[in-house]
């Protein structure tokens, strides 16, 4: 064929029962959400599951495995939330059906899930915790003018992080969510174009990404008590992408764009010593730590494939595919990664610009 549209395979993270991932992909055997147990399983098939989705969360309850997700009518972006019965095979709205929805996210004990919508007037953002129970009778804990987001629940899920998109004095705030309190936390501004919250379990703080500096994404860690913020990512000269937390809290995986290629990282959180990690080309989407192993799985995406998923073994830095055999483009061309001279200056030294070049193979041409 001429032409040929790659499928993905997509990281849905660490199954909730077992001990192997959640995959989505389009095989033979079906279109949905697969378990796949290690490098060398083609996985089997859990539940049909359309792509064209977004934001679908697993829930961490493994006594009740339900996926919420996204989905809008044609393209109209008026996205509602569903939710997956996995066991039954079965999708049902969870949202009113008229209002826009984004960013829903489950409590760590998976009773409620939380998301904002501009359901009160059709242009405020708000925040609305709702439970499948009576998703009919999800409540507004935050209501304010402008765009809210919640980033992430505490580890007793009393408190959410949230990120007020419209304030660039002070952006995050947290919602209490017993009293209704909201608490601007004034230490951390600026910060803009927030990523991954990270809360410690003893709640005492949480790591964050964002862009403070105006130059590059950065990866952090704020103590509530003292207000103190925390650079941890200063010597890397990109922008932070992506961040988790190992279970034992010991370690955290980031990744940083280094010139258009996902750069992985480990950072010791004793001693705050980054360790880099080899990694192929490509862009890495999601970072997710195994529950006890010491294995962490990444979702990307490259020149020649939509969607990978790798697990890299900790301890020894091997990187393996898992839930593959994965569609590519066999002819698709590897970029070079090359700079060049631009015409401002570091210092003394011309400010470099890095670039992916595709080049045509070998002969075979003319090419244009």
């Amino acid at each position: 064929a001429r032409y040929h549209a790659p499928r993905p395979t997509r990281l849905f993270g660490w199954d909730p029962a077992g001990d192997g991932l959640i995959v989505h992909a389009a095989r033979p055997g079906g279109t949905g959400l697969w378990r796949v147990r290690g490098p060398d399983d083609p996985g089997a098939l859990w539940a049909a599951f359309e792509a064209g989705q977004a934001g679908g969360r697993l829930n961490p309850d493994p006594q009740r495995p339900v996926m919420l997700y996204l989905r809008d009518d044609g393209g109209d972006e008026q996205f509602q939330i569903y939710g997956l019965d996995v066991a039954q095979g079965r999708s049902f709205r969870v949202s009113d059906g008229r209002s826009h929805h984004s960013n829903v996210r489950w409590s760590n004990r998976g009773d409620r899930f939380v998301f904002n919508s501009d359901r009160r007037n059709g242009r405020d953002w708000d925040l609305y915790v709702g439970t499948l129970d009576d998703p009919e009778g999800a409540r507004p804990v935050l209501q304010g003018g402008g765009i809210w987001v919640p980033l992430a629940w505490s580890p007793d899920d009393r408190l959410i992080v949230a990120h007020d998109l419209d304030d660039r004095r002070v952006a995050y705030h947290l919602v209490d969510l017993p009293t209704g309190v909201r608490i601007p936390l004034e230490a951390i501004r600026p910060a803009m174009d927030p990523g991954a919250v990270l809360w410690t379990r003893d709640a005492a703080g949480f790591y964050f990404v964002a862009n403070r500096t105006g130059e590059f994404r950065g990866l952090y860690h704020y103590e509530i008590k003292t207000e103190a913020v925390t650079p941890l990512s200063a010597e890397l000269d990109w922008d932070v992408q992506h961040a988790a937390l190992s279970p034992d809290e010991s370690t955290l995986a980031l990744t940083v764009n280094a010139g258009g290629r996902s750069a992985l990282y480990l950072l010791d959180a004793a001693t705050r010593a980054l360790r880099p990690l080899a990694l192929p080309p490509g862009q890495v989407q999601q970072l997710d730590f195994h529950p006890e192993r010491p294995l962490l799985a990444l979702g990307a995406t490259s020149s020649r494939s939509p969607g990978e998923v790798w697990v890299v073994d900790l301890n020894t830095g091997e990187l393996a595919g898992w839930g593959g055999p994965f569609d590519a483009l066999d002819r698709a061309v590897e970029p070079e990664h090359v700079d060049y001279a631009t015409f401002d200056a570091v210092g003394a030294a011309p400010r470099r610009i890095p670039a992916n070049l595709y080049a045509p193979p070998r002969g075979g041409g003319p090419h244009p």
